[in-house]
């Protein structure tokens, strides 16, 4: 921090109100796995996540390691019990929340290999399973064919990209993919247009945490979501009967 700064007085900025208008300004937004919480310095960035700016050009630069890290874990994704145990318990909530007739087209965005879509496929007439990842969507596809299953496809998408999403679904589903989104307003205004008329969503992330819930905070975007803001952003979007409760608990 201390040469940062020496290099931004060497450059001519002018330090006058805090937090005000500078010529200048060199950050330390994140290093590697460090965490820091100093009296100088905290890493990571603690506003970065407020600024667009910032989020912007960082999500880009972080997109193509992040697509490759989740190629190279899809093959063993699953064998993590915690993993595998969060993703069973968050189907549970969803199906106490959400009354299904099993005639219902749903999707899960950001379905990595499918623990949710799986769960789902007994439940309705269809559901697509959306990634970014073509490891994951790989190890969704081996699944599907060697259970025979047929009610499920697959999507390659890039969310981060604002790509169209998928259409005419009465339901949509995401499990821990929000913090991966950088413009999750336009995400939830976009999930908004794509569903049918008295179509659903159901959304499960982390509540507001510090940044330590990743070993690894690459393509982290944001350190979970408060709840009343996230109700708020989805009523916003257009969203009605909007309401949050927890659906699993995970202890590191």
């Amino acid at each position: 921090l201390r040469v940062c700064q020496e290099i931004e007085t060497a450059l001519g900025r002018v330090r006058t109100v805090k937090d005000g208008p500078r010529t200048l300004d060199i950050d330390i937004l994140l290093y590697g796995d460090v965490k820091l919480n100093g009296p100088d310095l905290v890493i990571p960035h603690p506003r970065m996540r407020e600024r667009d700016f910032v989020m912007r050009p960082l999500s880009e630069v972080m997109e193509r390691p992040v697509r490759a890290d989740f190629d190279e874990r899809a093959s063993s994704w699953d064998e993590d019990p915690r993993r595998v145990r969060t993703a069973r318990e968050i189907a549970d909530a969803l199906f106490r929340e959400i009354p299904l007739s099993g005639q219902e087209t749903a999707v899960d965005l950001g379905c990595g290999t499918g623990l949710l879509t799986l769960a789902l496929a007994p439940r309705v007439r269809r559901v697509m399973g959306v990634d970014s990842s073509t490891g994951m969507l790989k190890v969704l596809k081996d699944k599907v064919r060697a259970g025979g299953i047929g009610n499920v496809e697959t999507r390659l998408l890039d969310l981060g990209k604002g790509g169209p999403l998928p259409t005419g679904f009465d339901l949509l589903v995401s499990s821990m993919t929000l913090h991966h989104v950088l413009d999750v307003p336009g995400l939830l205004r976009d999930i908004f247009v794509a569903l049918r008329s008295q179509g659903r969503v159901a959304l499960a992330d982390l509540d507001t945490e510090d940044g330590s819930f990743h070993s690894d905070n690459t393509g982290v975007l944001h350190f979970g979501f408060d709840r009343n803001g996230l109700i708020r952003e989805l009523e916003a979007a257009g969203f009605l009967d909007v309401r949050a409760v927890t659906a699993t608990r995970i202890e590191k």
